[in-house]
């Protein structure tokens, strides 16, 4: 019974995959489409960044020299301005002072654009490796599915048929078990027909001290069957 139990079990379960294998492989490949193509995008996000950065560094690069020649043109102006001359040196000694702070400033964010620049490439390498893998796991998973769908349809196929085979197995199984029974049953009562009302006795008397047969063995002429302890031979 437990076997038709799971000769049902495996028809169900072949069907109801079978119903389903198109949906799940088109699901799988859809899947594995997606990432590839959000790991594309992302890919063209980071080759974005790095331009975008890249254009920064530039104008960086282009004001920051132009702040250097206005620092050095202040400086010189300064420098070169009669201390006597108040107004013009104060103006010349400010201008200085805003010079040098705007060149450090964009200095400063010379250098923070450089390391954006250096972390933009390093990025650009991880999405190339990811893209590289989501088309790997593409290929691979297409693969996959394709043949999972294929066995997936060729139990869906034959379900029936195993299924018939398995019942027409297991009734001729039960068809042989039940012959076995039959024969031994006959043998049994034919045995018992013979010992019916016979009593074995043994020739002597005395104490059975051990029993030389287990449940199952089987029993030769001449073979011993128990051990007698004759009490006769007790002085």
């Amino acid at each position: 019974e437990l076997s038709r139990v799971t000769a049902e079990n495996t028809y169900k379960t072949s069907m109801a995959y079978g119903n389903y294998a198109s949906t799940e492989r088109n699901s799988t490949i859809t899947d594995l489409r997606k990432t590839v193509e959000e790991k594309k995008k992302a890919l063209e996000t980071a080759k974005e960044n790095i331009v975008s950065v890249q254009a920064q560094i530039e104008q960086a690069t282009y004001d920051y020299k132009l702040a250097k020649e206005v620092l050095s043109n202040s400086q010189w102006s300064r420098d070169n301005t009669d201390k006597s001359d108040v107004f013009s040196y104060t103006y010349y000694f400010e201008l200085a002072q805003e010079a040098e702070s705007s060149a450090s400033s964009l200095e400063q964010s010379l250098e923070k654009l450089k390391n954006n620049l250096e972390q933009a490439e390093k990025n650009l390498v991880t999405c190339e490796n990811e893209l590289a893998k989501a088309e790997r796991n593409l290929a691979s998973g297409a693969l996959s599915a394709e043949e999972t769908y294929e066995l997936r349809m060729l139990a869906y196929e034959n379900a029936q048929e195993t299924y018939d085979i398995t019942l027409a197995y297991l009734e001729d199984d039960m068809v042989t078990q039940q012959e076995i029974y039959a024969g031994a049953k006959e043998k049994w009562d034919e045995f018992s027909a013979h010992i019916d009302g016979v009593e074995i006795r043994a020739k002597d008397s005395g104490i059975i001290t051990s029993v030389d047969l287990a449940v199952g063995d089987a029993l030769t002429t001449g073979a011993s069957i128990v051990t007698l302890y004759d009490i006769n031979e007790v002085s």
